[in-house]
């Protein structure tokens, strides 16, 4: 029973893996307080005794967790022991809600015992009887608890007790505006799941209460918002529910005296409190982890895990319905995750809805997922709760076009019949909500979703008729007719080959997006001419090639990079390859040496081969073929071109309408050059990067927006710095390009900029630079010789980087072009690294080491920026190298963790950044670095920070940190202090650190035991299925077998001895867990024994004396507990007689000892013990006669035949 006590809980269900936590111990301490002050006191007694005690604070909180301990634990003594509570309680039963908030009813609740269960109920209904402050926060707890979608006895018999408490105790209940809104909220969708016959009885009940409370305290229920107008309509066929809807449509001064009716009452956005409180904590905890700590594309177990959880069932399917009110209201993942590649909120409600398996559940789902689109309000409502929707169309165009067909054609149809009387608002809000969608940038553009001509044609018509501001003019239909006419007057020349080889999809072309001007997306490859098969990209294959050619430099200042960190673009799936279809051009006017062109996708690989082929093959340059954008201007509220790295490649440029957007096509040869090379016409291209990222080359001209947006930095700026950097706009020859931008800053030099100049001046060359700034343009030459490196410098770029570093460090003028820098940093993140490269590439030029005062400008920088911490700021500049070129990253490390040591070396996040970008290659680069001495990326004392962070990185991560860590000779010393923290496949799957154990495990079969590893080693928590101590311990007794037995036999020896006085000295000194505990030490022991077979370890001499030391210090429930093992001491006892035998009788001075040997080996146990208690007085004169020596002896043969 002892034995029992020490491994279950007394309130809640444990396992043999989890077993008991602090706060089962702690209630236990405060149970066994209690009991053992009340212990066989009568009830006047025990009051005594418990206000006597209750003086000191600590034991008036233990007093009452313990009270309530029992009223929980013991039904029985449970009137008592609240009558002792109420009694006792000094701060208004605060401690005990707060235990029942946070540990029971709020954490646990899932886990309690059935007693325990009943007992919560029961107490909570007796505090509110007694009207005690802050259990209102305990009943909204339970109320949570009260399960959607579960029919099972316990959830019903709870549902039961509530309703039973709240009526018993009405007065209370209309204190708490709150819990009579929740409480409504809650029935209102529990009567969903209660429609079986079964379950009429409780239906009736939950619809008499909740009726009651809507007629007679609706003020109160005013505070859920349009969600309660939602469960009303589910409900709204049960009679008594019909009548008030009834009232609520047509006579709303009935139910309170200032409602005005169902427009008020939607246009009130539902509280996150009346989301949240239908899912249980336990699926709150699981949905909130989902959206924030799992990866995309390794979500499946999770999903699958709860599935079997939450929803398995026929009745759980309306539980989807509130997941997806509860992902929208209430998770709004803050920027740090939208960047980070963690699942987002659109592909689990995609999920939810994609497996759901019953009709009305599923259409209860889409309604979820709108509600907040029918009535949207810019002023009130939030951008994050009509996100998901469109993405979850967006995203699913593809992969899953069944479902965005039914969902475009859901909200088309819920706009006339949601309620007839306000359509036109409705119809309104849905537009508001698609303009602050573009407007946001959530999406680049929606035509892919409503101009696609794989679409069924009535559902394009009801979407041209629903939605006509954001269709384009012409559809998409007419567009491949014209496709297909100017395929049948085009030369039939074959270049179909040509394609395939450049990689460039156009068998899925079609259906991307009528055609219009901007980024047309083909997410929908289903065309009965292509084959699916041949899609590369399971994302998109976009057509945007051609507007992108055409914007102006600005293209990569800010849209790529920070549009790729948006929500509306973040992407998680990084390793699929970009596919981009060509331009299309069609109709052909009369313009001086340009092409007009309006960029779509095309539907047929015939109709775009030979369209190329006729550009290919234009001999006037001449030529133009011009179309206007028909995109409305409704649909394209910005001009920035985004660029989403969710879908590897999209590209979206925002165009006015009948704007006209030109591609420079001088020479027609290099189409064909560039499409071989996988790259698109005029070098605005979207290339496969090794799967990791799409890289985009723009074209050096700009569009009209962008030269109006140019004009307007311009014209804040000096007439000469203005004439200049307009000359540069129009300069094709780079080395003149360079001298215009040097009298620019020679000006800068002479003149100090104001802060708004310098604004301008950053935003002019932001623009201007662009090309530079190119993810595509490469700056590390492939083969670094100074040549090569020559070249790269030759970039105007780097001009205004050679004019900083030129300038002393003391010149006045250097902080003009420093704080430019910074402005032009913040447009252009690449600024950061690109002058590291400069820094350095510039030293290697000249032949000289790259030396402190060389990478002080870098420091300068920093400093300019107003940045505290350097090494965030380096590691943000790292960041975006890192993603365009990771070659570079790891030709600046060497020089940077040896020049910025304090803010490098065993810095955490710069090594996760350099893992993450690492190939076995530049592997190989570092190490020779680290064993050449010229790089030290971690020390001793820092490897410990690294390793413990490294836990949750991905296995190819890891594995290259322990290449580093063996390349920097890290001891094992320094690993050990993490050792106990590892798990192994018998710990939660989610948190398996297999990497580090093994490489641990290598690095102790390099050391001799030590009694310093072996004190590690047997600290870790011991796991049947935990191979780990069991494997070393086995390796070191086969190889060093004496050493073994001997540490084994000096820890056992170094325990707390049995004096009190000195097991206190011994746990108060030296630092925690310095000592192994015996428990440890006989665990870890004994599975050496059972799955290693050592016996012979266990025979040695040392061994023996150790497990008889051992034992004597154990108590009863440790002997019985390691009986197995302490058996090995008698199963060699009578060996080591015969060895003492032996040597006893080859000694040549020791007949008495002799005698002595012969006489205690002829002594049988039974005669022995028998002798020792008939005559203690002889026995005792025995001992004082015999020698000192024999006196340890004799205790060990004492040993012995106790375990005998």
């Amino acid at each position: 029973m002892a034995s029992e006590r020490l491994t279950t809980s007394r309130l809640f269900t444990t396992s043999i893996v989890e077993g008991k936590n602090d706060i089962d111990e702690k209630y236990d301490k405060a149970y066994n307080t209690v009991s053992s002050l009340t212990r066989g006191l009568t009830e006047k007694e025990a009051h005594d005794v418990l206000n006597k005690a209750i003086d000191d604070p600590k034991q008036h909180e233990e007093i009452c967790i313990g009270l309530m301990v029992i009223i929980l634990s013991e039904p029985l003594q449970a009137n008592r022991a609240f009558q002792d509570l109420m009694m006792v309680c000094r701060d208004s039963f605060k401690g005990v809600c707060d235990s029942l908030i946070a540990n029971i009813v709020g954490e646990r609740y899932h886990k309690l015992l059935e007693t325990a269960r009943k007992q919560v109920v029961w107490v909570v209904r007796q505090l509110v009887r007694a009207g005690v402050s802050q259990v209102e926060g305990v009943v909204w707890c339970l109320l949570r608890q009260m399960a959607g979608g579960d029919v099972s006895p316990r959830n019903l018999w709870l549902i039961e007790s509530i309703i039973d408490m709240l009526k018993e105790n009405r007065q209370w209940l209309e204190r708490f505006s709150v819990i009579i809104a929740s409480t409504v909220y809650s029935l209102l969708r529990l009567i969903e799941d209660h429609q079986p016959q079964h379950l009429a009885a409780l239906r009736q009940r939950e619809v008499n209460f909740v009726v009651m409370l809507l007629r007679d305290r609706f003020q109160d229920c005013l505070l859920i918002g349009r969600d309660l107008v939602r469960l009303l309509q589910n409900v709204a066929k049960i009679p008594e529910i019909e009548t008030f809807w009834r009232d609520l449509l047509h006579n709303p001064g009935s139910l309170a005296p200032n409602f005005q009716g169902m427009t008020q009452l939607l246009s009130t956005r539902t509280s996150r409190r009346f989301l949240v409180v239908r899912l249980t904590p336990e699926m709150e905890k699981m949905i909130v982890y989902l959206t924030a700590d799992v990866k995309f594309g390794m979500q499946k177990r999770y999903q699958d895990w709860f599935q079997r959880q939450f929803l398995n069932t026929a009745e759980s399917q309306s539980l989807r319905c509130d997941l997806v009110r509860f992902i929208i209201g209430c998770i709004h993942p803050s920027n740090e995750v939208l960047c980070s590649d963690v699942i987002p909120r659109w592909a689990v409600i995609g999920w939810l809805l994609s497996s759901c398996t019953s009709p009305v559940a599923t259409a209860n789902c889409k309604l979820a997922l709108f509600y907040d689109w029918l009535f949207f309000s810019g002023e009130h409502d939030n951008i994050m709760n009509i996100e998901p929707g469109v993405l979850v169309m967006y995203h699913s165009l593809k992969p899953h076009p069944m479902l965005t067909t039914s969902l475009l054609d859901f909200l088309c149809r819920i706009i006339p019949h949601f309620e007839p009387s306000m359509s036109s608002s409705i119809r309104a809000s849905v537009g508001s909500s698609l303009h602050q969608i573009l407007e946001k940038r959530v999406v680049p553009t929606v035509e892919p979703l409503f101009d696609n001509p794989r679409m069924d044609p009535e559902l394009r018509r009801l979407l041209r008729e629903t939605f006509p501001e954001f269709c384009s003019a012409t559809p998409s239909s007419s567009i491949h007719d014209e496709y297909h006419a100017h395929q049948n007057s085009s030369p039939s020349i074959a270049r179909m080959d040509l394609m395939a080889e450049t990689g460039l999809d156009f068998g899925g072309g079609g259906g991307g997006g009528g055609g219009s001007g901007g980024a047309v997306l083909d997410l929908n490859n289903h065309h009965p001419s292509v084959e699916e098969d041949a899609v590369f990209s399971d994302e998109e294959d976009e057509s945007s090639t051609g507007t992108s050619a055409v914007n102006s430099s600005n293209v990569l200042s800010n849209s790529i990079r920070n549009n790729a960190s948006s929500r509306g673009s973040s992407v998680r799936s990084r390793t699929i390859p970009s596919v981009v279809n060509a331009p299309n051009y069609s109709s052909s006017s009369s313009s001086t040496g340009n092409i007009t062109a309006s960029v779509t996708t095309s539907q047929h690989v015939s109709t775009t081969a030979s369209l190329i082929s006729s550009i290919m093959h234009s001999s006037n340059n001449n030529n133009v073929l011009s179309t206007s954008i028909s995109k409305p201007l409704s649909s394209v509220s910005s001009n920035n071109v985004s660029y989403s790295e969710s879908n590897n490649s999209k590209l979206s440029n925002k165009c006015a309408t009948n704007e006209i957007i030109e591609l420079d096509v001088r020479n027609c040869t290099n189409v064909s050059d560039s499409l071989s090379d996988n790259v698109s016409v005029n070098g605005a291209i979207v290339m496969v990067n090794g799967g990791r990222t799409s890289k985009l080359l723009p074209s050096a001209n700009h569009s009209a927006h962008d030269n109006s947006k140019l004009n307007t930095f311009l014209d804040g700026l000096d007439p000469d710095m203005k004439q200049h950097l307009v000359k540069y706009n129009v300069e094709k020859d780079t080395d003149r390009r360079c001298s215009l931008l040097q009298k620019v800053f020679d000006q800068v030099l002479i003149c100090e900029l104001e802060e708004n100049e310098t604004d301008s001046l950053a935003g002019a060359l932001s623009l201007l630079l662009a090309p530079d700034y190119s993810a595509d343009n490469t700056i590390l030459p492939p083969y670094i010789t100074q040549e090569s490196l020559c070249e790269s410098l030759e970039a105007p770029v780097f001009v205004l980087f050679e004019n900083v570093v030129s300038l002393a460090e003391d010149d006045r003028r250097r902080h003009s072009l420093l704080l430019l820098l910074v402005a032009l940093q913040k447009l252009q993140p690449a600024t950061g690294y690109r002058l590291l490269f400069y820094v350095k590439a510039a030293a290697k030029i000249r032949g000289d080491s790259l030396d402190q005062l060389s990478l002080q400008v870098y420091r300068d920088l920093w400093k300019a920026s107003g940045q505290k911490d350097l090494s965030g700021f380096m590691v943000r500049d790292l960041t975006v190298c890192s993603e365009e070129d990771p070659r570079l990253l790891c030709w600046l490390l060497p020089h940077l963790y040896s020049y910025f040591p304090k803010h490098t070396t065993g810095n955490a996040e710069l090594m996760h950044l350099v893992l993450q970008r690492l190939d076995a290659a530049q592997l190989h680069d570092l190490v020779c670095l680290v064993l050449q001495g010229s790089l030290t990326m971690f020390d001793n004392s820092s490897f410990a920070n690294i390793l413990e962070k490294s836990l949750s990185w991905e296995s190819v991560e890891q594995f290259f940190l322990w290449q580093l860590a063996r390349a920097h000779e890290i001891p094992v010393d320094c690993c050990l202090s993490v050792l106990h923290r590892l798990h192994f496949t018998s710990h939660a799957v989610s948190a398996v650190h297999a990497e580090a154990l093994a490489n641990i495990l290598m690095m102790l079969r390099r050391e001799s035991p030590s009694e310093s590893l072996l004190k590690h080693l047997l600290q870790r928590e011991l796991r049947p299925q935990d191979p780990t101590v069991a494997t070393i311990l086995q390796y070191w007794v086969q190889r060093y077998e004496d050493k073994m037995a001997k540490l084994v036999n000096d820890i056992v020896n170094n325990k707390a001895p049995a004096s009190p006085n000195k097991r206190k000295r011994n746990q108060g000194g030296g630092k925690p867990n310095s000592h192994v505990t015996l428990d440890q030490l006989l665990s870890h022991l004994s599975h050496l024994r059972t799955e290693c077979d050592q016996i012979k370890f266990f025979n040695l001499a040392t061994m023996q004396q150790s497990l008889q030391v051992a034992q004597n210090q154990c108590s009863e429930s440790q002997k019985k507990k390691y009986g197995d093992l302490f058996a090995l001491i008698t199963e060699c006892s009578d060996e080591k007689s015969s060895k003492d035998d032996t040597n006893n009788a080859s000694s040549s001075t020791g007949s008495a000892r002799n005698k002595y040997s012969i006489n205690k080996r002829g002594r049988k146990p039974k005669p022995r013990k028998k002798q020792e208690s008939d005559s203690e007085e002889e026995s005792s004169e025995e001992e004082d006669i015999k020698q000192p020596a024999r006196k340890r002896k004799k205790n060990n043969s004492r040993f012995a035949s106790d375990s005998d």
